[in-house]
């Protein structure tokens, strides 16, 4: 009975209201449906017929619905501008159509008393505009409010805004952050109380009077070219959830899926297929119920000319069924015929064949999110502690530093740990916890009673580096879902090899690379040694470099400079200052080749993102680079002054400093009878302060990255003292340090 009352009442809304009639036939138009606090769970709801349809005809995906400030306005602001915006605090720009009050006076009053012009013919505006802007040049260094909205009006598109998600006494308009332009003004709409309707039993006592809104949106596309439509329920009914029982909370919540799906039958029988395109989209994800995973992500679908029914694909994520907040913009601005501003940082969104499970993803991501802080607080406090230890423990030389063998090293087998938790990441924390304390343990005290020393220590850094390998050329299957991997939520990075992992790559690499040579050496086969070393470092560098593989030129700049310093150090036969310049050449050609390569060799939409720094450095100089290095400079100060990966890098450069006095000789012993690997020591180190300074979030890098050097020099001192205590008895697999 229920269904049947559904289907009639979309019915009644497609038939009774009039349709004004299109401005212009054959324009093409673009609706944006806000439908906030949406699950991609909710779309497997029964009884849900017109949402069963978007979903059967349209390219579907996942998009990242949570702000890092955690500020709703952030979310709706990144929309509109085509670039990440973070207020910093928590904003709730008032937003006012022409003819309404705000601050006591007529709200075309304050806004021209505040901005110095009149509104004009603007139906909607947002009268707080100059804070606004002020407070995101503060807080979003390169990014611009309204950018979409400036480039419509600069073709002479018009836009609109209908609907609100208001509570009494309590506005809610940031959807007007996604069609505003850069003046804080929307040309057409209706976002007033006279589209909301007082509904006892409804949450907050209010509801969206749904043909007022369908009225208001018929009108809108008669006169616009981008309209963007707020139904409103949804983002209350999640909002209201925590006042209710778990089972009110979800009865409010299906009364408000049955509301949108009338809503949305009604609006496909408005739009021309032939012309129009429809994007339904939660700019943020629902809160979710107490002691759940919760995703971050929101459902987007598309459905119009040029959008076949699939997957959502993206230049800017290359993960099918994974788009960014950035892609929106661009994406309305292509299908409209314009093309996309320079410093929007992402790309037009196309489809892809595919039947994709967008729920299955969404708890995918969500399992491995609810485990990924406190996975890696562990790992980090646990390698603090160990370092510690070590250290104490060789600078009182205790007898007992011999137990931390085998914890150094699990540390670094723990990477290789993290990567592998990648094929299950819906396991939680706890059980994520003792798998990955289990294996590594394990690991560690076999290879500790077998082949200890070096041998243990290339053994592990060959098999990590090795692994990486072959996820990055099968297509990152388990880099995507290893807690060290990629953070969809916080949109970061979705392809090629993370900062995380890139300092693995690079510290793993090195020591497993330099201690070959040292081996190469002393069974008579030194220099065919260096020359596979070599050609395996550049090889990991190239890697790093290839867009299409690891896509990371920081990452890559690090690898470069820190194997031209090893390889030169180690060729003995070159002073500081001709090393220096290896090292130097060796960056800018890294830099060259990879820059050069993705600019020229693709198209914009393929180009990874260091390939569009260089297609915006060839474009627009430094004035259109100039915000992209601020935004990275940002983003680094910010990871340096609150993330626990900053201690980390300090703790670990400061247990290679007590190592090096303490105890007296034995490093010095330790590192003449391994040339090589001292060498490659060295280059690690100097490769952690190239990517503290080449990457953003390049402390992360860094703190990886320097682990490989810590825990190599630790764990050779803890052996070298177990050997002298041991005297002419130490046994023949211990000589390997002598």
């Amino acid at each position: 009975m229920r269904r049947m009352l559904v289907f009639v009442w979309t019915g009644l809304l497609a038939i009774t209201i009039p349709f004004p009639g299109p401005a212009e036939a054959g324009t093409r138009r673009v609706i944006l449906l806000v439908a906030d606090r949406l699950a991609a769970a909710d779309l497997e709801g029964q009884g849900l017929p017109n949402l069963a349809e978007l979903l059967h005809r349209g390219a579907r995906g996942l998009m990242s619905g949570q702000a890092t400030d955690r500020s709703s306005a952030s979310l709706y602001a990144t929309l509109g501008a085509g670039a990440r915006v973070e207020f910093g605090e928590e904003t709730e720009p008032a937003v006012r159509q022409v003819g309404e009050s705000y601050s006591g006076a007529e709200v075309a009053l304050v806004y021209q008393r505040r901005s110095g012009r009149p509104p004009g013919d603007s139906a909607v505006v947002i009268p707080g505009w100059p804070q606004l802007e002020a407070v995101t040049a503060r807080t979003s260094p390169g990014a611009r409010l309204g950018t979409l909205g400036t480039a419509l009006r600069a073709a002479e598109m018009r836009t609109a805004l209908v609907g609100n998600a208001d509570r009494p006494g309590e506005p809610g308009r940031l959807a007007a952050l996604l069609a505003v332009d850069g003046r804080g003004m929307i040309d057409g709409g209706q976002v007033d109380a006279r589209l909301i309707e007082a509904d006892p039993l409804a949450p907050f006592g209010a509801a969206t009077d749904l043909p007022a809104l369908l009225a208001a949106t018929r009108h809108a596309l008669a006169q616009a070219s981008f309209v963007v439509v707020d139904i409103g329920d949804t983002l209350r009914a999640d909002a209201y959830a925590g006042y209710c029982t778990p089972e009110q909370a979800a009865s409010l919540r299906r009364k408000a899926l049955r509301r949108l799906d009338a809503f949305l039958g009604g609006l496909l029988a408005a739009i021309d297929g032939e012309r129009d395109l429809l994007i339904l989209l939660a700019p943020e994800a629902p809160a979710g119920r107490p002691g759940e995973p919760r995703s971050g992500m929101a459902p987007v679908i598309l459905l119009g000319p040029g959008y076949s029914p699939g997957l959502l694909s993206s230049p800017a994520t290359r993960w099918p069924g994974l788009v960014a907040p950035t892609d929106i913009a661009p994406t309305v601005l292509q299908f409209l015929g314009l093309k996309p501003p320079r410093q929007f940082i992402g790309r037009p969104l196309t489809s892809v064949p595919g039947n994709g499970d967008l729920a299955a993803l969404d708890r995918r991501i969500a399992g491995n999110e609810a485990r990924r802080r406190p996975l890696l607080h562990g790992y980090a406090l646990a390698q603090l502690a160990v370092i510690l230890a070590v250290s104490a423990s060789v600078w009182l030389a205790l007898p007992a530093a011999r137990l931390l063998q085998p914890l150094l090293l699990m540390l670094t087998l723990a990477p290789l740990g993290f990567l592998m938790l990648g094929a299950a990441p819906e396991l939680g924390v706890a059980p994520s916890a003792l798998l990955l304390t289990g294996t590594t343990l394990t690991a560690s005290l076999l290879l500790q009673g077998r082949i200890p020393g070096t041998p243990a220590l290339m053994a592990i850094t060959l098999a990590t580096a090795g692994t990486l390998a072959a996820d990055q050329l099968l297509g990152y299957h388990l880099i995507r879902f290893s807690p060290l991997g990629y953070s969809p939520v916080l949109a970061f990075r979705f392809y090629g090899l993370g900062n995380e992992f890139m300092g693995v790559w690079v510290g793993a690499c090195l020591v497993a690379l330099s201690g070959f040579i040292d081996a190469g050496r002393r069974r008579g086969w030194g220099r065919a040694a260096m020359a596979s070393a070599a050609l395996g470092l550049g090889l990991a560098t190239l890697l790093l470099a290839a867009p299409g593989i690891g896509a990371n030129l920081g990452g890559a700049v690090t690898a470069a400079v820190a194997s031209a310093w090893t390889m030169a150090s180690v060729a003995g036969r070159f002073r500081p200052p001709i090393r220096g310049a290896a090292v130097i050449l060796a960056g800018l050609l890294v830099v060259g080749l990879a820059l050069g390569f993705d600019t020229l060799s693709h198209s914009a939409e393929a180009q990874a993102h260091f390939g569009r720094f260089g297609q915006a450095a060839m474009d627009g100089g430094l004035g259109d680079i100039l915000p992209m290095l601020e935004r990275k400079l940002d983003i680094n100060l910010r990871l340096i002054r609150h993330t626990i990966w900053s201690r980390l890098f300090l703790g670990l450069l400061a247990g290679v400093m007590v190592l090096r006095y303490r105890p007296p000789g034995v490093v010095k012993r330790i590192l003449a009878a391994n040339p090589c690997l001292a060498e490659g020591l060295g280059g690690i180190l100097l490769g952690a302060l190239v990517a503290l300074a080449a990457n953003d979030s390049g402390v992360v890098a860094a703190a990886t990255t320097a682990l490989y050097a810590t825990a190599t020099l630790s764990y050779l001192v803890v052996g070298e003292g177990d050997r002298r205590r041991d005297g002419p008895a130490a046994s023949f697999r211990d000589q390997h340090i002598t």
